[in-house]
């Protein structure tokens, strides 16, 4: 018996269709088929990939911390995120959406709200509200690589976390 979690319902709609669609046992068997390699693709979406290490990035210029976050966890240069995100400018949720699904990083389908005391995933981005203008950190493992300030093993301390888009990885 597979157990899985549903999070889509337009995936779910799909697998109900593909059953009720069913109409000799031929097709049944062609539609079960079908089944299984929409479960295998969204198991391997919550999947995630593995984090063997994470290169600390400073942001090149002041508005370029969510291209940096995304170059430290694809393992890439903060210019090829800026070519996929076409953005050299600063960035919204949708920017860094995009760019983890260019190097092909599973996330979260939204962002979840949370403040300074919350306990975060493993491995999330960070939208922070800093006293002048809002801010993107990726955190990993107890650890804020901020591309600003440092790697760190703490937040800065005027920085105010707002939301954080959970990375689905593989443990080793």
């Amino acid at each position: 018996m597979i157990c899985m979690k549903i999070t889509d319902a337009s995936w779910l709609a799909s697998v109900i269709f593909l059953f009720l669609s069913s109409r000799s046992k031929d097709m049944w068997h062609k539609r079960k088929s079908a089944v299984q390699k929409l479960v295998e693709y969204q198991t391997k979406q919550e999947e995630g990939y593995t984090v063997k290490k994470i290169e600390y990035i400073k942001q090149p210029t002041e508005y370029l911390c969510g291209q940096a976050c995304v170059a430290m966890l694809a393992g890439v240069s903060v210019e090829d995120v800026v070519a996929v995100m076409e953005n050299d400018k600063g960035t919204g949720k949708k920017d860094i959406e995009k760019a983890l699904r260019h190097y092909g990083i599973s996330q979260a389908k939204t962002m979840t709200k949370a403040d300074n005391n919350t306990v975060l995933p493993k491995v999330c981005i960070l939208k922070v509200l800093l006293p002048k203008y809002g801010h993107w950190i990726l955190y990993y493992d107890g650890k804020y690589y901020d591309p600003e300030f440092g790697l760190t093993d703490t937040l800065y301390p005027k920085a105010r976390i707002q939301y954080y888009l959970k990375i689905f990885i593989d443990e080793e």
